[in-house]
């Protein structure tokens, strides 16, 4: 076994392990049992969604993928770099459509060394992914290191001319945040994203999240949302967030 060059990116299912415990510690057997459905379907709704994007989006031959428990880990050799850009899609695709099952995503993207197959999944480049997900990316965002966009493009091999990574986002899938810290950007050119459903509709359950947590009694929590918050008041949509129904006093 030799280590080898890839760009690795390592998504935690951000609620899972809170939403395993509630599977055996509710008191209602009929709600545990309805959670536990609803962990599977999530599960199961994320490997298809993987092996379909083999085809449908276009990975490279030696893109790998591993999923367990509540964590996805999906690589491909530094030598075919450019297909990072359609991992890109497939994770921003996919966080768009978990959206409705109000799910959020946390990730890395790194590029270091890594032995990854079908059993064996070990080298510093997933914990280095790993890191970025648990130390930098904070927010419900899939950060990408600045090395992995400053890549050369190459294909096979060989260089792609002289182009980095980042000027071939044509389907702009990522954006740079306050913090220069580029990240998958679900709150921008989400159209071409979706399977089902309409803008509207995505906006509108996005905000629905937002309104759910951001008023959370943990602060830790409340600066997610405030995040996700201040994304989408300042994204294209913006128009489209649904306003505050106000109460009408009563003379």
């Amino acid at each position: 076994m030799n280590y080898e060059n890839r760009i690795v990116a390592f998504i935690d299912i951000l609620g899972f392990a809170e939403l395993v415990k509630q599977t055996v510690n509710d008191k209602e057997p009929a709600l545990a049992e309805q959670k536990l459905n609803a962990l599977y379907y999530v599960v199961e709704y994320v490997t298809d969604f993987i092996r379909l994007s083999r085809d449908e989006i276009g990975f490279e031959g030696d893109t790998k993928t591993t999923l367990f428990s509540d964590s996805i880990v999906i690589s491909i050799d530094k030598a075919n770099s450019h297909g990072i850009l359609a991992i890109f899609r497939a994770l921003k695709k996919l966080q768009i459509h978990l959206i409705k099952d109000g799910i959020l995503l946390r990730g890395g993207i790194v590029h270091g060394k890594l032995i990854h197959k079908d059993d064996i999944l070990i080298g510093p480049g997933l914990i280095n992914a790993y890191r970025l997900e648990s130390s930098s990316a904070l927010y419900p965002r899939i950060v990408i290191d600045p090395k992995v966009t400053y890549l050369y493009s190459r294909q096979g091999g060989k260089t792609m001319g002289k182009m980095r990574i980042r000027h071939f986002d044509y389907h702009k899938t990522f954006s740079k945040d306050s913090d220069g810290t580029s990240y998958i950007d679900y709150f921008n050119d989400v159209s071409n994203y979706l399977n089902s459903g309409t803008i509207e509709n995505y906006i509108k359950e996005l905000d629905s999240i937002i309104k759910r947590f951001i008023r959370n009694d943990d602060i830790g929590i409340r600066m997610k949302y405030m995040w996700m918050r201040e994304k989408l008041k300042q994204s294209e949509y913006a128009a489209l967030i649904p306003k505050p129904v106000k109460k009408i006093k009563k003379p």
